[in-house]
């Protein structure tokens, strides 16, 4: 799609402050251009990436990672360059300011009104197409490029009608409703935070809150092993972080089965699958990946879903447990989902350690791992008693 263009609808500067901020988006291209080793002190310096996704998480799903509207940046140009080097500096600078101010005015237009009938802003499909090429790794600017070109347009036209929205604020209302968890809203961190892209900061609202990050630990039981030891999965809305999860539980005592059973619980955030979940899942996952200072809150979540969930079994236990919500189809569909989506992914670290310790000492005492043994137990005999029955 062409990008659209915005003198239309942003009033222009004075020359002067174009002059000045033009020379600052040069500045700061041509340190993208260069690299972190040319200039190791600038302060810049850890926001000026954009990064490819690996390869060996491209080839699971090729299409989570292409935009299916609007391209931005040159990644995914129809000229078939996949480099900033390979662009000349005059260029990539007119490819910057044009899909900035592209992603301006949408963020503009999304909050203060869309033209009735206009065929991007007001297409419900096209704006949620639109939604998710932005959340893509390599479909991003730097989000220092958008706050200068946002002091020279937007804020000046805020400024006429009194209005005092940051370059933060639109963002955060434009994908506030690309949350991937039910039941809970998205919630902004503090705005002194310094964001690489769109994406980043779309990461940076699942930050979790006081949680202690430590090793990754030999996760072994399934959901359905799990709920046979006597665990209920509940909903997660208790703690102030979206993906903060929480092992509550009461000592097993022999006779009191029942009471048990009712206090012990692991409960996990409400994971809403929509069609869109799978791609934003896995471009999370690389941004986490591809940038050195990101913490691994979205592939802690991943990984720990790709532990509980083995089959199909899993995922309806889940969904009965109104902890897992999806219209992908069939269950199956789902099982693949997590069975594949942290292959390739090395986890630095893990943000429930503390409360996976805490559910596995509990099923390895004496009659949690007794029920466990039995329940698969029960499994290997009635799958080898389905192979012998008569055709």
């Amino acid at each position: 799609m062409q990008l659209l263009p915005t003198k239309k609808y942003l009033r222009a500067p004075h020359s002067g402050s174009v002059m000045a901020t033009g020379h600052k988006v040069q500045e700061s291209i041509r340190i993208l251009i260069e690299g972190e080793s040319s200039r190791p002190n600038h302060s810049k310096q850890s926001n000026v990436m954009i990064c490819m996704v690996p390869d060996s998480l491209r080839k699971l799903n090729p299409d989570a990672y292409t935009p299916q509207i609007t391209s931005i940046g040159p990644l995914h140009k129809e000229d078939g360059q996949t480099s900033f080097t390979n662009y000349e500096d005059s260029k990539l600078d007119e490819m910057m300011v044009i899909d900035g101010c592209f992603i301006l005015e949408l963020l503009y237009r999304f909050k203060y009104g869309i033209g009735e009938g206009d065929p991007i802003f007001d297409n419900i499909l096209v704006t949620r197409d639109i939604q998710n090429d932005l959340l893509l790794l390599e479909n991003q600017i730097p989000f220092f490029i958008l706050e200068i070109l946002f002091s020279l347009t937007v804020k000046e036209v805020l400024k006429h009608v009194v209005l005092t929205d940051s370059l933060t604020d639109l963002v955060f209302y434009f994908i506030k409703d690309m949350n991937i968890m039910n039941g809970r809203e998205l919630t902004m961190t503090d705005e002194k935070v310094e964001h690489c892209h769109i994406l980043g900061f779309f990461q940076s609202c699942y930050r979790p809150r006081g949680t202690q990050r430590g090793p990754i630990p030999t996760i072994s039981y399934s959901a359905t092993e799990i709920a046979g030891a006597g665990v209920r999965f509940k909903a997660q809305r208790d703690e102030n972080s979206l993906l903060a999860v929480k092992f509550k539980h009461s000592f097993f005592v022999p006779g009191l089965v029942s009471l048990c059973v009712r206090d012990t619980c692991f409960k996990i955030p409400v994971l809403s699958i929509k069609n869109s979940t799978p791609s934003l899942l896995r471009n999370l996952i690389a941004y986490e990946q591809c940038y050195p200072l990101s913490r691994h809150y979205i592939t802690s979540f991943a990984f720990l879903m790709d532990r509980l969930i083995d089959t199909k079994d899993d995922v309806s236990l889940l969904v009965r447990s109104k902890v897992l919500q999806h219209n992908l189809g069939a269950s199956e569909d789902v099982t693949s989902l997590f069975n594949n989506i942290c292959n390739g992914v090395v986890l630095r670290d893990f943000y429930y350690t503390d409360e996976w310790r805490k559910l596995d000492e509990y099923c390895n005492q004496f009659w949690p791992s007794i029920l466990i043994s039995l329940r698969c137990l029960y499994r290997s005999t009635t799958w080898k008693t389905l192979t012998v029955l008569p055709q």
